[in-house]
């Protein structure tokens, strides 16, 4: 599945469920709901191949309280390359939990040269959640960025600490 195609839908962004050596690349996105992109169980059950996503702009914005909101989710999902993708979540109510980029339970995965943006004043704005994802094999050359809030009010969970402010979750992990 590798075209330039733009989709408007509400819920997800794009939704992966249970996928093997996919390739998924150079899509425009947008989503009015709470998940940007959400990987579940990709590769879970299945070694030797790889789930590429690479090349695509995502957007996901609402403005309900009391939620989650993701611009990247992978959960339980093996083996997958998420390269030079730009995420976009806009989240303007101060009531919810935003995360640009949550890993749960994910392994031997690649999060490389991507931009997550996110738009809220939350208190509650996490750059990355990561939770026993225990093998990413790289996580470097990221960018993130939160609108309407300092480098040291945005939150980074990994592997069981938190850190408040991008220079602390470097320095840290």
């Amino acid at each position: 599945f590798e075209k330039k195609n733009q989709a408007l839908i509400y819920g997800y962004a794009m939704y992966m469920y249970r996928t093997n050596s996919l390739t998924f690349s150079k899509n425009t996105l947008s989503s009015g709901y709470a998940y940007g992109v959400y990987f579940y169980y990709l590769n879970r059950y299945k070694s030797g191949s790889r789930n590429i996503i690479t090349n695509n702009q995502v957007y996901a914005g609402n403005a309900m309280n009391n939620s989650y909101h993701y611009g990247m989710r992978m959960y339980y999902g093996d083996d997958i390359d998420f390269v030079y993708n730009s995420l976009h979540l806009n989240q303007p109510n101060p009531t919810s939990t935003n995360y640009g980029c949550y890993l749960y339970y994910s392994d031997a995965s690649r999060v490389i040269n991507n931009v997550f943006v996110t738009e809220s004043t939350s208190s509650s704005n996490y750059g990355v959640y990561s939770y026993n994802a225990t093998n990413i094999i790289a996580f470097d050359y990221n960018t993130w960025y939160s609108e309407g809030r300092t480098e040291a009010q945005v939150r980074y969970y990994w592997q069981g600490s938190f850190y408040n402010g991008f220079t602390a979750f470097k320095n840290g992990s």
